[in-house]
């Protein structure tokens, strides 16, 4: 990002700069395809395509991101840079619904010019100039109107972003165990037989509702520890909340349909989290990876989630650690 950027606030709580940018990654040159099947001229591996492919990319409408850029896949969130095609990206449909596509093609290129930054409390984007944004034009009209733009337009005029998701389909599973594994995740340990050290009453109360309701037992055991009776499938599923020993949302429950997904992050919030009087749901991670699934969750529950730097006070440091703490909210 070059010094003395051209700024311009037209984004509601945020604003679009535009800056002098050039791309520097000499591991993806040689990569770029064209649905024309135009590609670098017999150019060897890691060889910058020639200035003319790059002339019809831009021309062509393949705007693109930087290489800092998530987007979310049928396998989390990726890096641009990682990103291979094979993947599955989440789109939304003309009919408001999330559905995983597969991309026509894989486009990298060196790029040398004038770049659009797109930042505010919900969104941080940085896009070349005719990279296609989904956004509403502010009118007098109360009626939100979304269409694809050019980030260009982001200049002329104050536009809206669409920052929630859409309507989700996926299995749908007893709330009641959906909730008790949102718990698990928050405040359940063990391989072999969950475990929840409990000293809130009302998530005491929590726990044996939501057990009898998915049909298990509870035994209260010493130093504020219960133990869950549960059946063999749902003890495999808090076994597959864990990866490189950390706490995960597991892949198959990301699947689930929406009601499924309320009722586990239900189960997140009582251990970990907060709904405020107006209804704002907040969260508590030390797991970055939890904090993007829990993004990945909102948007499938048509919301969406922010991420900001939970710091602990020195009281709390002692009691959780170091570790860096994070809040989503939802």
């Amino acid at each position: 990002m070059a010094d003395g950027a051209t700024m311009t606030a037209v984004l509601d709580h945020g604003e679009v700069t535009l800056v002098d940018h050039m791309a520097g990654d000499h591991k993806v040159y040689g990569a770029a395809r064209v649905s024309t099947g135009k590609r670098p001229e017999d150019s060897a591996k890691g060889e910058v395509p020639d200035r003319k492919l790059i002339e019809y990319l831009m021309a062509n409408g393949h705007g693109c991101f930087d290489s800092e850029t998530d987007v979310l896949t049928d396998r989390g969130w990726r890096a641009w840079p990682d990103v291979d095609g094979t993947e599955r990206f989440a789109t939304l449909s003309a009919g408001n619904c999330i559905e995983y596509q597969r991309a026509l093609r894989v486009i990298r290129y060196q790029y040398s010019g004038p770049m659009i930054r797109v930042s505010g409390m919900s969104i941080d984007m940085f896009v070349t100039p005719n990279h296609k944004v989904f956004v509403s034009r502010r009118r007098r009209d109360p009626h939100d109107v979304f269409t694809l733009a050019p980030a260009t337009d982001l200049q002329d005029a104050s536009h809206r972003f669409r920052m929630g998701g859409g309507s989700w389909s996926g299995l749908e599973v007893s709330p009641d165990r959906a909730r008790l594994l949102g718990l698990f995740i928050g405040d359940g340990s063990g391989r072999g037989t969950p475990e929840f050290h409990l000293r809130k009453q009302r998530t005491i109360s929590a726990l044996y509702r939501w057990s009898a309701g998915a049909g298990f037992a509870v035994h209260a055991l010493a130093d504020d520890t219960y133990s869950l009776i549960a059946d063999p499938e749902f003890r495999s599923w808090t076994r597959a909340c864990y990866a490189d020993k950390e706490k995960i949302v597991p892949q198959f429950a990301l699947a689930w349909g929406a009601t499924a997904l309320a009722a586990l992050v239900e189960g997140l919030v009582e251990a970990d989290g907060h709904i405020a009087v107006r209804g704002k749901v907040t969260v508590s991670t030390t797991s970055r990876f939890v904090a993007d699934q829990l993004q990945e969750i909102a948007l499938k529950l048509d919301g969406a989630a922010t991420v900001r730097d939970h710091p602990f006070s020195p009281e709390d440091t002692a009691r959780y650690g170091s570790k860096p703490r994070l809040r989503v909210t939802l």
